[in-house]
């Protein structure tokens, strides 16, 4: 991920990774909002259902963990698509954001549905899956795609689309490799015959969002401020400033690391 950010910068110059990084970080704010904390609680339950062989848990805190966020995160998706033009005019002051923030927006379902499957995965007393695909695949696709459109002479959205394709497949993978998780815990027929019932959920439903709602401001606690320094300075300075800043930012986390 830190090689990524280093090519983003370097192929299309601190202007643009400016754009880029702030429209990211905002991403990731609201995939964490669409997500309602019940990533944390679909681990929880699925690792109970998993200890106790209580196959109807699994199966329905897997359709309640998974379908939620994504569902939410339409809804968040089109209200900032519809909302980009005031978003990047009034809270960052740069006009340029709009089509960048446009194309990120798409991402967000996709990106909380990643998130909330890859700790669903890890309920299975595993973290095999999610470090494959979230860890791994996920910047390497970025980097592949990022690569190839810059060798064909695409613009500075190409940061962009590569993110969108990268988080498009990883989530869907993920998702199929729950799903896999599932069968193979359970048993092919067995899940067959409890997937005929349509509306199955959690029999504790209420007890999943009672873990994971109050979870949800400590995680957009934790996210704003790591993130509070980029959003103040798209007040007080200028693309290139931030780009300049978000790089040099980078180097620091990685040495830290």
């Amino acid at each position: 991920g830190f090689f990524l950010h280093v090519l983003i910068s370097r192929f299309y110059g601190p202007k643009n990774y400016g754009i880029f990084i702030t429209c990211f970080l905002l991403c990731n704010i609201l995939q964490s909002v669409a997500a309602l904390g019940l990533h944390k609680a679909g681990m929880r339950f699925i690792a109970i259902g998993h200890e106790r062989s209580d196959h109807h848990l699994i199966l329905g805190t897997f359709r309640t963990v998974a379908w939620i966020p994504f569902l939410f995160g339409i809804i968040i998706s089109i209200a900032i698509y519809r909302m980009s033009s005031f978003v990047a005019a009034t809270c960052f002051h740069n006009i340029e954001m709009v089509s960048v923030l446009k194309l990120f927006s798409v991402a967000i379902p996709f990106f909380a549905l990643l998130q909330v499957t890859a700790e669903l995965s890890r309920g299975f007393k595993t973290t095999r899956y999610a470090v494959l695909f979230e860890n791994l695949l996920l910047p390497s696709l970025q980097i592949v795609t990022l690569s190839g459109l810059y060798a064909l002479g695409c613009d500075s959205l190409s940061a962009v689309y590569s993110f969108l394709l990268a988080v498009f497949a990883c989530s869907l993978m993920m998702l199929w490799t729950v799903h896999k998780q599932i069968r193979n815990f359970i048993g092919p027929a067995e899940t067959d015959r409890l997937c005929m019932k349509r509306f199955i959920i959690a029999r504790n439903w209420k007890s999943i969002l009672a873990y994971s709602l109050p979870l949800t401001p400590f995680a957009l606690l934790f996210l704003g401020g790591n993130s509070m320094d980029i959003f103040m300075l798209n007040i007080l300075t200028d693309s290139p400033g931030i780009g300049e800043y978000a790089a040099a930012a980078r180097w620091v986390s990685f040495f830290v690391m």
